[in-house]
């Protein structure tokens, strides 16, 4: 019997036996997000399962992996095999023409070995259709809430109906109502920054951001006030009226399968990236900040890539190296960039978007990273060319194929990345947050085979060596 089987077996007592016996919002969501923890950590464990007909033979050295990988495909009868076809792509740097057929075949299948572990570990998590939470909050006490709105309005004010979202690794979110003369919005929002500091960005970056759209036609959240101090709450705050609605997508993996709302998405995206960011250029970082170049970053990318990674990847070598040919093409374009606009993060009211939320990422960059980072949410949803006409269309610009196909690589493999940082403060032991456990057991496989998806979309047809 394996660890993987024992652990299988805490997996289903949790789900079986104590989740649905569970009614607290809080409670349930700490119990399905260790669920979610330990069905990746089990999966990673499980070294035995069948190959597909179609494996390569080769035998190789026996590989062991401490720690859950990114990369699902990554087994002790994969492992070494996926590696060797890692060095052959890697000795490939400078040719003209960076992958083979030969190249393709294998990343074909490590995508299928990628897919049959997300199947496994989903049907081990067996939560679809009960509850699609993804994260244990850092709890805001309510009282603490209160306590500060009363010091700044007076001692009748009340705090009422009070909900601590579910979600967001780098911000914690409550929605509640607020009673007495405050001149203030009833409908509230409250947005922290992680106690832990795991984020570069923080809400004094994007506040005045969001005062900006604000007077725009785009869809968002109506900034009221920022709070700087960490003595409040343990981190600053920002409060922002509440727009109506509900989420469009509230499991990240599980995009709703209607191509009307991502044509509305395109339309916000034209609209964001066509907003005059000079009022607040002084106070946003860009992409390239630091004087480097795009070539620059993408070595960034994969140096943190190469040295925070638990096993090589074939499908990650290959997008960087298929980057590493096309990113002398990208042009000077400049916007206000949102960086995370999936499905998670749209309201919609009535059929339409009524906010795009959540712009901790925000900061000015090339409008094709927002469109690449869309990229894997709306194949799921519906055509991605109709998606780049309905943005151009709606006034955006028309990139190149090979310029888009970049950026939604370059997306995916800078999320990685980012998450990557994040894991490494938890096996550090910087941080017993359980959002970060998920991250590296369960988020970063799933990460992981959208890139896979997206390359498949990205390669399709195109010419390549013999």
């Amino acid at each position: 019997m394996s660890y993987a089987h024992y652990i299988g077996a805490v997996v289903k007592a949790l789900r079986e036996r104590a989740l649905h016996g569970v009614t607290d919002p809080a409670v349930r969501n700490i119990l399905a997000t260790s669920i979610r923890t330990l069905a990746g950590i089990a999966d990673a464990l499980d070294s035995e399962r069948n190959l597909p007909a179609s494996a390569i033979t080769m035998e190789g050295p026996i590989v062991q992996i401490f720690s859950p990988p990114e990369n699902g495909a990554a087994r002790s009868r994969t492992g070494s095999r996926i590696a060797n076809a890692v060095d052959r792509i890697e000795a490939s740097r400078g040719r003209e023409t960076c992958l083979t057929d030969s190249d393709l075949a294998m990343i074909a299948w490590e995508r299928s070995l990628m897919q049959q572990a997300i199947s496994s570990m989903r049907a081990m998590e067996g939560l679809e259709g009960d509850i699609v939470a993804k994260s244990d909050p850092l709890i805001i006490r309510r009282e603490a809430v209160e306590d500060y709105f009363r010091k700044r309005f007076g001692s009748s004010i009340v705090v009422s109906e009070y909900f601590q979202a579910i979600g967001g690794r780098s911000r914690q979110t409550i929605i509640f109502k607020l009673d007495g003369n405050t001149g203030l919005p009833r409908d509230l929002v409250l947005q922290r920054d992680h106690p832990g500091g795991i984020s570069r960005h923080g809400v004094a970056d994007e506040f005045p951001v969001l005062s900006l759209l604000a007077q725009s036609r785009l869809k968002g959240p109506r900034p009221i006030f920022l709070e700087a101090s960490r003595t409040v709450l343990g981190a600053p705050f920002m409060v922002s009226e509440r727009s109506p609605g509900k989420i469009a997508g509230p499991d990240y993996w599980d995009s709703p399968k209607d191509a009307r709302l991502a044509a509305q998405l395109a339309e916000q995206l034209a609209i964001l990236h066509s907003i005059d960011y000079s009022p607040v250029q002084a106070g946003l970082k860009h992409t390239l900040s630091g004087g480097g170049d795009w070539r620059g970053e993408l070595e960034l990318l994969e140096g943190i890539w190469n040295t925070q990674r638990h096993w090589p990847s074939v499908t990650a070598t290959a997008a960087f190296s298929w980057m590493r040919q096309r990113v002398g093409e990208i042009g000077a374009d400049t916007a206000i960039i949102h960086n995370d606009t999936a499905l998670h993060n749209v309201l919609v009211h009535d059929g339409k978007i009524s906010a795009l939320l959540d712009w901790e990422l925000v900061h000015l960059g090339h409008p094709a990273e927002d469109l690449g980072y869309c990229r894997g949410f709306i194949e799921e949803m519906g055509s991605w060319d109709v998606f780049i006409d309905a943005y151009v269309a709606a006034g955006g610009k028309r990139f190149s194929s090979d310029l888009l196909d970049y950026f939604s690589l370059r997306a995916i493999i800078h999320l990685t990345t980012l998450l990557q940082l994040a894991r490494s403060q938890f096996e550090k032991k910087a941080t017993d947050d359980l959002n970060i456990a998920e991250v590296g057991a369960s988020f970063m496989p799933k990460l992981m085979l959208r890139l896979a998806n997206v390359m498949t979309s990205v390669f399709q047809a195109r010419p390549r060596a013999r």
